[in-house]
């Protein structure tokens, strides 16, 4: 194992990387631009408590990840750093939580200290907790809260057990602000199993009631706040977001029921051939020796990742609280196998991350030599060497680890591919793409009459539009997507144009001002189908159709 200073060193270094990126790459669209402008937007009106985008009621979360981003925002002010840094930061201390976890329940800081490298180089961590997000902060929120169950689980003392069941039901709470039931669900699902295979159930009901009453304390001032301001908020988020999310045939991103095992899987890169020793840990130890913390951290990693396996809307990003428990059990499996004389996890995982930075690099050189008009290399030298150059290094690091075997070596070897990640996705990205036109969208918005009207007819290019121009009030046409229910109210009036009508408004509307609308030119929706513009502008898959004002 390396030394404690060394960690401290690679966690810092890690942890540098997550900042240094969090401004170099554009908004990704839907997701990233969606935050960041209903939190804009809150900053904008002053209103903390109704969530909306477009100045339209949006009821898909609370509140609660939107206060950590304005508040970002009011420090850092209005850019991409600021409204990445909460993920950034929600990573980190999630880092520190699954270190002390890992330590408390384990009594060994060894364990503690490679949990925590583990958390902070998987891949999936660091792709997600660098993005405009909500789910690094419930996870955050998520793994304290198991670490506050925890404490009440070991404590033999009744008023310490009060105590961190009314924590737990506290962070419970404040999950819930963050992402909505799904937040107390997810504990659920793996403590009450814990608890009935201790036979604890007696505890769980008294203790678990009260911190259901905790979780409500916390939550209830906004939530009865935003339900006298919006009453049909509670209704459209239970019902919408929850019951047909989880239920519905037609709900939003249906997958498959194994939907979730590979990105279960990608999301332990560049740690993945230490699952298999992590799950026999888990099983040997939790189940068959009935070992609670290994048994707790295994149910935290099963059960969750069948519930979420269960709803019929599914993205990859669900299942990142799974991670922190499963990083233990990782580091744990790795210091077992190390004291015994044995690093085949270490071993294979090098050997994996070996093919795989192989298969990258091949990759690249293949795009050079036999297709370099591709998007990713053409006009993109620096960034394409770079990445080559880097991809070599580590190459080189985890054949040396391979050949000489030494433990250690190879898992200060498996962080750098984490770096290498980092670098391909900042670096090699053309410029203007179908999600992320962000850099094109801000020199379009800069050079404007400030009295256009603005127009899209991509709903989720709309709010990219808001976040560059600060103007809120961007007129939709075509399809309404997500903005169907909020363009129900009254603030929708005259927002929406369907392609038949949008001639007609669009006359109408030219008498008092220019327009300009923005197209994403994709098969079905292209600049053909819309009246001829006084000049058209393209740049990749997006063009942007100019309006003149005309008088009389």
């Amino acid at each position: 194992m390396p030394s404690t200073r060394r960690v401290w060193l690679l966690w810092l270094a890690l942890l540098l990387a997550y900042f240094a990126v969090l401004g170099c790459r554009p908004l990704r669209m839907p997701d990233e631009v969606r935050y960041a402008e209903i939190s804009r937007e809150m900053l904008d009106s002053g209103d903390w408590v109704v969530p909306r985008l477009l100045r339209l009621p949006y009821f898909e979360k609370p509140v609660g990840g939107y206060w950590l981003i304005n508040t970002s925002q009011l420090v850092f002010g209005h850019g991409n750093f600021a409204v990445r840094f909460p993920s950034a930061l929600a990573s980190a201390i999630t880092t520190l939580l699954v270190a002390a976890l890992a330590r408390s329940g384990t009594g060994d800081p060894r364990k503690g200290w490679l949990a925590g490298l583990v958390y902070l180089s998987s891949f999936m961590v660091f792709g997600v907790g660098t993005d405009c997000v909500l789910d690094p902060m419930l996870t955050m929120w998520l793994t304290a809260a198991l670490g506050a169950f925890w404490r009440a689980f070991q404590t033999a003392s009744r008023g310490a057990r009060w105590s961190w069941w009314s924590v737990f039901g506290a962070l419970c709470g404040a999950a819930f602000l963050t992402k909505g039931f799904v937040a107390l669900a997810v504990p659920t699902v793996a403590i009450t199993p814990l608890m009935l295979w201790q036979r604890r159930w007696r505890e769980l009901l008294g203790y678990g009631a009260w911190s259901v009453v905790v979780a409500t304390a916390v939550a209830a001032p906004w939530a009865l706040s935003v339900h006298a301001r919006e009453p049909d908020y509670w209704r459209y988020f239970f019902w919408e977001e929850h019951v047909r999310r989880f239920a519905s045939n037609d709900a939003q991103h249906p997958q498959p029921f194994w939907y979730f095992l590979p990105f279960a899987l990608a999301m332990t890169l560049p740690w993945t051939g230490a699952v298999p020793a992590a799950l026999r840990l888990g099983w040997r130890h939790g189940v068959r020796a009935g070992g609670p913390f290994e048994r707790l951290m295994l149910l935290a990693v099963l059960a969750p990742l069948l519930f979420f396996s269960l709803a019929q809307g599914k993205l990859a990003t669900y299942i990142l609280p799974c991670f922190p428990p499963f990083a233990i059990l990782i580091g744990n499996a790795i210091v077992d196998g190390l004291d015994q004389g044995r690093s085949l996890a270490l071993q294979w995982s090098a050997r994996l991350m070996l093919g795989l930075s192989s298969a990258g690099l091949l990759a690249v050189l293949g795009l050079v030599v036999f297709d370099p008009s591709h998007p990713d290399v053409a006009g993109q030298t620096g960034p394409v060497v770079a990445v080559g150059l880097l991809l070599v290094m580590w190459i080189g690091m985890l054949a040396r680890t391979l050949r000489r075997g030494t433990g250690h070596v190879a898992a200060l070897a498996l962080l750098a591919p984490s770096l290498a990640v980092a670098m391909q996705f900042t670096w090699m990205h053309p410029q203007v793409t179908s999600r992320m036109p962000q850099d094109y969208v801000r020199e379009v918005v800069a050079r404007l009459p400030a009295d256009c009207t603005l127009a899209s007819s991509s709903v989720k290019l709309s709010p990219l539009l808001s976040w560059e121009s600060g103007r809120a009030l961007v007129v939709l046409v075509g399809g309404s997507g997500e903005f169907t229910y909020g363009l129900g109210y009254p603030e929708g009036r005259n927002r929406h144009f369907g392609f038949s009508a949008f001639p007609a408004w669009l006359a109408a509307e030219r008498r008092e001002r220019p327009v300009v609308l923005f197209v994403q030119d994709s098969v079905a929706d292209r600049p053909e189908r819309f009246p001829a513009p006084d000049r058209i502008e393209r740049s990749g898959s997006m063009a942007v159709l100019y309006y003149d004002r005309r008088v009389g």
